[in-house]
Formats: C-alpha cells, sequence, structure tokens
C-alpha cells in the first residue's frame, strides 16, 4: 500500500520505522485494522492500491 498521513497516525509504530514516510510504499499485515508493525517491509513500487 502506499503510505498516507492518516496511516501514519492510524497504525501505532509505524512513523517510527525507518524509511517509511508519506508516499512511500509498503508490504505490511493487517488484522481488523491492526497493523503489524514486525511486519512492513518497503517495497519499490506499489502493486495495489486500496
Amino acid at each position: 500500500m502506499k503510505v498516507t498521513a492518516s496511516d501514519l497516525v492510524k497504525y501505532e509504530g509505524l512513523a517510527n520505522l525507518k524509511g517509511v514516510d508519506v508516499g512511500v510504499c509498503i508490504r505490511a499485515f493487517i488484522l481488523e485494522e491492526e497493523l503489524s508493525v514486525n511486519s512492513v517491509t518497503v517495497v519499490d513500487d506499489c502493486c495495489c492500491e486500496f
């Protein structure tokens, strides 16, 4: 997904990850609106936009 400003506020700990900022594409595990910070990987291209 492409990170938005609201994602940085919504998902606790996301803003603290190195390389993660608005507009950056990441891959992560999200279950019931909870993002697993340990699963976040910065990727070159966003394959899917939600």
